[in-house]
């Protein structure tokens, strides 16, 4: 049939190309908004049209702006899949990129291929051909790249995705990486009502395949190659001549919390897949149905694997299109599964690193023909993979199905988790319409007030995101938050005072998981308040009873999580009294009390072993005890308090720490340092307080006092006194 063209959207330009077979037994309709396949119409068992494929009844759902987009249809690149912390290494040359993902680089980064208009440059009656220019250094990858993608349909049913990569020949031109594939979702049943057929798992489905990657429980790969039969049998969906096949819900639920979203290895022999893949293997290694339409897709590739994900994060904030359902029903989990063609890099051992990572360099050229087939039609590079944890709202409503052992691994490492979804809120709360920045404030909250510490772990993080994104820029903004502030600073210090409880039964290291990013929320909402002149000495209450709440806690078992939990502190205490000394003057005596107790804690945890053995994984942090007892003393100096009252409790910690045998050389001249800093304090407010200070001390700690005074040479006035 002709090739149908027609414009999408005229606002933004984009065009839609209609490409059907002459038996009338399939229609692909793609705009050249991200090459993304919209509509894919197959004849089903009774003779209906169905569209067997997720999607979007308008730009402004695949641009984002009707909810989360989860790639549907889109063409994926420079990368699809993950690159571990964005970071990767290439002839020698270290490369960060943009990271959208937790602490990865998903599908291309912040706008990867999927966000771009692509150029049509060839068409016949049943194919089109785009063209993509992505420049060097788009989203930090090196070299400009040209790709183009052709799309075929044929009197069989078929539809194929042809790609072809080259850089740019330019003199100086670098190498990169590339693994370019797609990312629809089928459903074969159409989803044309709300029943059996809104989702996959009555889907049978048949696989040649006996190998998949191990995952962890970060959902990184491990570089482990499993069996399906003998290492987890519900990933087996071999099937002999007297077996059945298997459905997709049958065991779904014994691999992943989720479901199905693993890579499965066709071959093992990474020197059959260099550039363009291996076109000489090109067989069919899964076959799904649909028992309610007879629809089936065949899928083949000429890469070494593929991934099959069954549509894990699909929420109801995506809905059927009109070419599915009339009224338009609510998606859900599972409502389509995706086959994605994919080479196996960054994630097996390094023989196949970079053989399959595909490094294209200026003279080569990544040509890739791999086929798929539904009901003959050949659907290739469907990716699978969506974001998990923090990328949209959306995905909060269903946070009770992540993996729990799999968030904690995240949120555990280096708080990469905290730090790396702020990018995603800043995107989402600028793109965001009022009443979805409502929904979002909601689901934060209620998070929030939960009795689960992992829910509200989630949620401080996501909250400490908000923050990040300096949303109180607008006034708009500021008005919307505004009635949450004092509720959300309440909560926080709510939960670091439970953390601390005994039927909690929080590790220290979880209990940091939860003070932490509670501690940076209080900071960033005292902040908020004070540039709105909201604050009050109630606030300023909470902010210290969350420091001291947040103090409490045996950390001698990691005193280097302890220091990391100072430093919040500290954060919250300097935004309180230097920032707002007025108001925090009035609660100067418990600040004072919070202070020493502080104080004594520093100096307990410097005085552990493996900090007395200064060995070189913690000289780090014994540094940083010594520069916040500094900073301590430089906090208390700006209140102008009574410090005959409050210093005792301070040197008390001092002196004790001396009398300690086992207590390094070097942590003692910190703490001489430290004393001579707080004698040098009290002397400039009171002339009579070292000596006030002095009496209070017994005989033998008088000794040691004596000590600190022959130690240094500027207090020998004092000297003669004592």
């Amino acid at each position: 049939m002709p090739l149908k063209t027609e414009v999408y959207d005229k606002d933004h330009n984009i065009n839609e190309y209609t490409l059907s077979n002459s038996t009338g037994g399939l229609e692909v309709k793609i705009i050249d908004y991200g090459a993304t396949i919209t509509h894919v119409f197959v004849t089903d068992k009774s003779g209906q049209k169905r569209d067997v494929v997720l999607g979007w009844d308008d730009l402004e759902g695949y641009l984002g702006n009707r909810g989360r987009n989860p790639f549907f249809g889109a063409a994926i690149g420079r990368c699809g899949n993950r690159i571990s912390n964005g970071k990767f290494e290439l002839n020698g040359q270290s490369y960060t990129l943009a990271l959208n993902n937790g602490p990865n680089a998903l599908h291309g980064g912040l706008k990867g291929y999927d966000k771009h208009r692509w150029t049509l440059i060839g068409k016949t009656n049943d194919s089109i051909s785009l063209e993509l220019v992505s420049p060097d250094g788009d989203e930090g990858y090196p070299g400009e790249l040209r790709v183009e993608l052709t799309y075929t349909v044929t009197d069989a049913n078929e539809l194929t995705l042809d790609y072809t990569a080259r850089l740019a020949a330019a003199e100086h031109s670098v190498d990169t990486i590339v693994n370019l594939t797609n990312h629809s979702y089928f459903n074969l049943s159409g989803c044309s009502a709300d029943g059996p057929e809104l989702d996959v798992l009555n889907h049978t489905v048949r696989m040649s395949v006996h190998n998949y990657l191990d995952i962890n429980d970060a959902f990184q790969p491990t570089g482990k190659i499993l069996s399906t039969k003998s290492d987890t049998p519900a990933m087996d969906f071999t099937t002999g001549n007297d077996q059945e096949w298997h459905t997709i819900g049958e065991r779904i639920g014994q691999v992943l919390p989720n479901g199905y979203d693993h890579c499965y290895v066709i071959d093992t022999d990474p020197k059959k897949y260099n550039i363009g893949g291996n076109e000489s293997v090109n067989e069919a290694v899964v076959e799904v149905r649909s028992p309610l339409t007879g629809i089936s897709l065949t899928f083949s590739t000429t890469e070494p694997g593929f991934q099959f994900y069954t549509g894990n994060n699909v929420t109801e904030a995506q809905r059927t299109k009109t070419t599915q359902a009339v009224p338009a029903i609510e998606l859900r989990k599972n409502s389509g599964f995706c086959l994605e063609r994919k080479k196996l890099a960054n994630i097996l051992p390094e023989e196949f690193a970079m053989n399959l990572i595909q490094v294209l360099c200026p003279a080569e050229e990544d040509a890739k023909r791999p086929e798929d087939t539904l009901t003959g039609v050949k659907l290739t590079d469907v990716w699978t993979e969506t974001e998990r944890f923090a990328d949209t709202f959306d995905e909060i409503e269903f946070f009770a199905d992540l993996n729990r052992s799999r968030f904690l691994a995240t949120i555990s490492a280096q708080n990469a988790f905290a730090e790396s979804v702020g990018p995603l809120i800043v995107a989402l709360i600028k793109c965001s319409s009022r009443p979805e920045l409502e929904r979002l404030v909601q689901m934060l909250m209620s998070l929030l007030k939960s009795q689960d510490y992992l829910y509200i772990a989630y949620s401080l993080s996501l909250w400490l995101a908000v923050f990040d994104s300096d949303f109180h820029q607008s006034e708009e903004n500021r008005r919307l938050f505004a009635d949450h502030l004092t509720e959300l600073l309440t909560l926080c210090s709510i939960h670091c005072q439970t953390c601390n409880q005994n039927d909690t039964k929080l590790t220290p290291e979880f209990q940091l998981h939860i003070k932490v990013p509670a501690l940076k929320t209080v900071r960033s909402i005292l902040h908020v308040m004070s540039s709105q002149t909201a604050l009050t000495s109630a606030h300023v209450s909470l902010g210290l009873q969350t420091c001291a709440d947040a103090r409490l806690g045996d950390y001698h078992s990691a005193p280097e999580l302890f220091v990391h939990l100072f430093d919040c502190i500290y954060g919250v205490l300097n935004e309180l009294l230097l920032q707002h000394k007025s108001v925090a003057i009035a609660s100067v005596a418990s600040t004072h009390t919070l202070i020493a107790d502080l104080m004594r804690a520093l100096m307990t945890v410097s005085a552990e072993q493996r900090f007395v053995d200064y060995e070189p994984p913690v000289r780090h942090e014994l540094e940083i005890c010594s520069k916040n007892m500094d900073r301590l003393l430089t906090l208390t100096a700006g209140l102008g308090a009574d410090y005959a009252v409050f210093a005792p409790h301070l040197m008390a910690a001092y002196v004790s720490h001396t009398e300690r045998v086992s207590v390094h050389a070097v942590v003692k001249k910190n703490v001489m340092s430290g004393m001579n800093r707080l004698l040098k304090v009290m002397s400039g407010a009171d002339s009579n307080a070292v000596e006030m200070l002095y009496s209070r001390f017994t005989d033998s700690k008088r000794q040691i006092f004596k000590l600190i005074f022959d130690n240094f040479d500027k207090y020998y006035k004092f000297k003669g006194q004592i």
